[in-house]
């Protein structure tokens, strides 16, 4: 160890045993897997705990190994809640007459896919054989481009008729009914 520089000052603690809320942050998140809710149990703001992370890598070690410890945890809840389930209160004319037991299908499943992904994984698989073949030239796509674009011209510029003049039976498209375009409405046009 090396001595202080001024030999009446002390060395600052990063010996995270030492350091009480270091060690509550730790244990606090070891048990709920959560920074905020760990920060509030153990009394240190969410600012000092991520420069801790950032500054002390003591720290950061301890707190990855609190990390595994509260993922075990949680992977141990799931894992009841899936197979030994949970009870629930049934209730007649107000009052507990009883309890059902419950479970996750949900929990299993995501536990089985995170157990054997090879073999519980979503399958997903897209094969292609063969050959695209296309005959459009450029020119081809641009008088494709344009044609479309006079279409929707037409159909904005008929919009805007219908709305200002009125709609009349059957010039809309919609067999005598006006739409969204009896009340001044006017979709697509802006």
């Amino acid at each position: 160890m090396i001595a202080p520089a001024n030999p009446n000052e002390e060395e600052p603690e990063t010996d995270i045993s030492v350091h009480p809320k270091k060690a509550a942050m730790l244990a606090a998140y070891a048990k709920c897997g959560v920074v905020a809710r760990a920060c509030k149990f153990a009394d240190v703001g969410r600012t000092t705990h991520y420069e801790w992370l950032n500054d002390d890598a003591e720290y950061r070690a301890a707190f990855s190994e609190a990390h595994k410890t509260a993922i075990e945890y949680l992977e141990s809840v799931a894992h009841r809640r899936a197979t030994k389930g949970w009870l629930e209160p049934v209730f007649h004319k107000g009052a507990v007459c009883g309890h059902v037991r419950r479970f996750s299908d949900t929990l299993l499943i995501f536990m089985l896919k995170g157990a054997a992904p090879d073999k519980y994984r979503d399958r997903m698989e897209t094969k292609h054989s063969g050959q695209i073949e296309h005959n459009h030239t450029v020119e081809d796509m641009r008088a494709i481009v344009e044609e479309t674009c006079r279409d929707e011209t037409y159909v904005r510029l008929q919009r805007q008729r219908a709305a200002q003049y009125g709609s009349v039976a059957g010039s809309n498209g919609h067999n005598g009914d006006a739409g969204p375009m009896a009340n001044g409405e006017t979709p697509g046009v802006g």
